[in-house]
């Protein structure tokens, strides 16, 4: 299994729904079996689904896949993993791990970072030399 990702940015506002999209494409010799799904397997949920369905494809076939999350209330940096997976009794998982890592900031803070910090300080500058 390849992927490529499609994701707009990686820092958002607490508590922000944001989407990710991945782009799979079948590189075994087989096609996928009926019932296949994308599951959680690790880290932060971050509001998303813990399985998801993906169908079947056949070798070198792409499909998209997307999820959407919501940010934690809390600033800081979030991981989660999914992965592919089989149904039935003998499931097994493939494929790469597909990551979901962001930091997570209050707005103020990323607003700060975009326009600079407001300190009501005004400097001008002067074209005054002495010697």
């Amino acid at each position: 299994m390849s992927f490529t990702v499609y994701q707009a940015q990686d820092s958002y506002y607490i508590n922000e729904t944001f989407q990710m999209k991945w782009n799979l494409q079948n590189t075994g010799p087989v096609p996928w079996p009926v019932g296949c799904t994308l599951n959680f397997v690790s880290g932060d949920l971050l509001g998303g689904p813990k399985s998801m369905p993906a169908p079947s494809i056949s070798p070198g076939e792409n499909v998209d896949l997307e999820l959407v999350f919501t940010c934690p209330p809390l600033p800081g940096q979030y991981a989660g993993s999914w992965k592919m997976s089989t149904s039935g009794d003998f499931a097994y998982m493939f494929g790469e791990d597909l990551w979901v890592i962001i930091n997570v900031s209050p707005r103020d803070s990323i607003e700060m970072e975009e326009t600079g910090p407001n300190l009501g300080v005004d400097i001008m500058q002067e074209d005054t030399f002495q010697f």
